[in-house]
C-alpha cells in the first residue's frame, strides 16, 4: 500500500470521527431528534403517534364489542319473559299434580 492511500485513508477516518462525534451529540442532545427527553425528538414524537393510534383503534374495537343499550333492554325483557314462562309452567305442574 503506497503513503498516499494510507494518508487518504487516515484523512478520511479523522473527517469521518470530526462530523461523527459532533452530529451524535446533536442528535441525542436535549432538542436532538434522538433526545432521550420525554416529548421532545422525532423518535418521541414517532412514538406517541404510535400510541395515540393504537389507543384509538382499542377504543373502537371495544364500542364495537360492546352491546347497546338496545341490546341490554331486549336481553333483559327475554329473560323476564322466560322467568314468566318458567313460573307460569311451574303453577301448571303443580295444579296438574295437586
Amino acid at each position: 500500500m503506497s503513503a498516499v492511500a494510507a494518508r487518504n485513508g487516515l484523512c478520511a477516518l479523522a473527517l469521518v470521527l470530526l462530523l461523527a462525534v459532533p452530529l451524535a451529540g446533536f442528535a441525542a442532545g436535549e432538542r436532538g431528534p434522538i433526545s432521550p427527553q420525554a416529548g421532545v425528538g422525532l423518535i418521541t414524537g414517532f412514538v406517541d403517534q404510535l400510541k395515540r393510534e393504537d389507543d384509538e383503534t382499542e377504543l373502537k374495537e371495544i364500542a364495537e364489542r360492546s352491546p347497546t343499550r338496545e341490546d341490554r333492554e331486549q336481553a333483559k325483557e327475554q329473560a323476564e319473559q322466560a322467568q314468566l314462562e318458567a313460573a307460569e309452567a311451574q303453577e301448571a305442574s303443580q295444579a296438574a299434580a295437586g
